[in-house]
């Protein structure tokens, strides 16, 4: 996903409640399990999760990249990575 795409959504999210973030990327989560497609908002936020969402390829570079992307995109949201996380395994049952 392009930096201009993730800032993008980014802008859509900055007033988003973080808490129902969460649960939304339980539900997304789900939804790649049952192997449904995706929209590229839902790969956005599930990649705020797992980074490897927002790789524009499978390189180790472009998965480098999408943490780069996933962590300015967290830091503009206000959401701690660590935070997320803690979150995702308590609401959502995501490790």
């Amino acid at each position: 996903m392009s930096v201009d795409k993730c800032m993008e959504y980014t802008r859509e999210l900055i007033d988003f409640s973080k808490e129902l973030l969460v649960v939304r990327i339980g539900e997304i989560n789900k939804k790649h399990d049952n192997n449904e497609e995706l929209t590229d908002l839902e790969k956005f936020i599930i990649g705020l999760r797992y980074s490897e969402f927002l790789a524009e390829g499978d390189s180790d570079s472009e998965y480098y990249q999408a943490s780069v992307k996933r962590d300015a995109c967290l830091k503009k949201l206000g959401i701690d990575f660590n935070w997320l996380m803690e979150q995702c395994k308590i609401v959502c049952d995501l490790f």
